[in-house]
């Protein structure tokens, strides 16, 4: 069973070294607020405040995000929906593999460091986040 479990590791990192290598996608997890969003004809929508951020946990390939609601007093909101996840690997790109109890998509992992989180959806639409600490988040429901 260990080799196996080496050998699948040393596969994934192969398969996907050409993209994100397989450490880098543990840096996915934590709190993520968007920054800007990329339409297919260039155009850019910018975002100065957001209400609510992106909460991913993920181990092994797997795990879910949940939106989380800030609130200026008191503790942040979150809620029992998540959307399930699991990370694969197409043409060397690691993509998100999303489901909900009424839908399922899948997003490309685009780039992720310490600091940014770039993914693109299947309309070719790039949406640009940045990494938040916050040590007072409710992260009740995980």
């Amino acid at each position: 069973m260990r080799k196996q479990f080496f050998l699948f590791v040393f596969v994934l990192f192969i398969y996907c070294k050409d993209n994100i290598p397989l450490k880098d996608l543990e840096l996915i997890n934590g709190y993520w607020e968007i920054e800007k969003v990329e339409m297919p004809n260039g155009k850019i929508k910018k975002y100065s405040y957001n209400e609510t951020l992106d909460y991913f946990n993920v181990n092994n390939l797997q795990g879910f995000r949940k939106k989380i609601t800030l609130r200026l007093k008191g503790k942040n909101l979150s809620n029992n929906l998540k959307e399930n996840i699991k990370i694969s690997f197409k043409n060397n790109n690691a993509i998100l593999n999303c489901t909900t109890r009424f839908d399922n998509w899948e997003e490309e992992i685009v780039s992720v460091n310490d600091s940014s989180l770039v993914l693109k959806n299947p309309n070719n639409i790039k949406y640009f986040y940045k990494k938040v600490k916050l040590d007072t988040v409710n992260e009740k429901g995980k």
